[in-house]
């Protein structure tokens, strides 16, 4: 085990201040239970066979490979199953079983992933923007990552808005992607950091965070909410996205977004027929029968929801 390699099957204290099932331990909870974690698998899941050096560009290639093979969606939410956050249960649903999920899940098993390669990693809460100034919680995982002296920006849960490589943690500092995606970090004045698209000449904030370092108990928290609370977006609207070198799917409900780095984004209204075909053939969702079935069921609901609310 390497010195950055966390092992969560040494038995915990229990903590009188949280669940037993909280790993508050101080030898292990800042890591990411890294050692449980089937190295090998998770990188033929994403189809990575490159250099393991902790490097730079190793850090970009895993993280590209992870954004544009896993998807994000939230099936198992709306079809009654549950998310859990160890090692374990993230390997059997994202690794073994091919599923999608959201940013929770995907950062919690990248960060296992790269602490497992020899980086140090720690994670941040962001308060999603989407060119609103409303002032949302704090409720989107996103990792930082050291590697060559410098830090990076992870997220490989935020692919339909291109960000498919890491953003180095400097302020004003653009990164070219794909087929043109750009992106930059801007440091405001309060010291908040702020991810940013580039729409046209017009730069669109897509979420804020501080770099007060987040554990994954306080990611089990979080997710909490996400996946159980009755107003939870997660709770109540099937998501199904995608990253792309040059086009991003991204599936609200029924409405299909593609968007494009110099063009404006594309809306297509799907029928709850065409949600088992765009899983399969569009997010690489391997379905069951009865899976399939479920999303006719779901798209249905929506789209009385649509003519109820419009």
């Amino acid at each position: 085990m390497t010195t950055t390699e966390q092992d969560s099957t040494t038995t915990l204290a229990h903590d009188p201040l949280v669940g037993p099932e909280l790993d508050t331990a101080p030898e292990t909870a800042r890591g990411w239970a890294s050692a449980d974690l089937d190295l090998d698998a998770y990188l033929a899941r994403i189809g990575y066979d490159g250099d393991r050096a902790p490097n730079a560009d190793t850090l970009r290639a895993v993280h590209r490979a992870h954004a544009t093979t896993v998807p994000f969606e939230n099936l198992g939410l709306l079809s009654g199953g549950g998310v859990r956050l160890d090692t374990a249960s993230l390997q059997d649903k994202l690794v073994r079983r091919r599923r999608g999920g959201y940013c929770f899940e995907q950062n919690v098993l990248l960060a296992a992933a790269l602490e497992r390669l020899g980086y140090r990693v720690s994670g941040v809460s962001t308060r999603i923007r989407l060119g609103s100034r409303n002032v949302r919680p704090a409720a989107h995982a996103a990792l930082l990552v050291e590697a060559e002296e410098r830090m990076w920006l992870a997220d490989v849960s935020v692919g339909e808005q291109g960000v498919l490589e890491p953003t180095p943690l400097v302020s004003g500092a653009e990164v070219r992607q794909g087929a043109g995606w750009r992106h930059r970090l801007a440091r405001e004045e309060d010291g908040t950091w702020a991810l940013q698209l580039a729409r046209g000449e017009d730069w669109q904030d897509l979420y804020g965070f501080t770099l007060e370092p987040h554990y994954r108990v306080d990611y089990v928290v979080q997710n909490h909410f996400a996946a159980t609370h009755p107003t939870s977006p997660f709770r109540r609207t099937l998501f199904g996205s995608r990253g792309g070198e040059e086009t991003a799917h991204s599936l609200s409900g029924l409405d299909l977004t593609l968007s494009r780095p110099d063009s404006p984004d594309e809306v297509v209204v799907l029928g709850p027929d065409e949600l088992p075909g765009y899983f399969r053939d569009v997010l690489d969702v391997p379905l069951t029968s009865e899976e399939a079935d479920e999303l006719v069921v779901i798209g249905e609901r929506a789209r009385a929801d649509r003519e109820t609310s419009g």
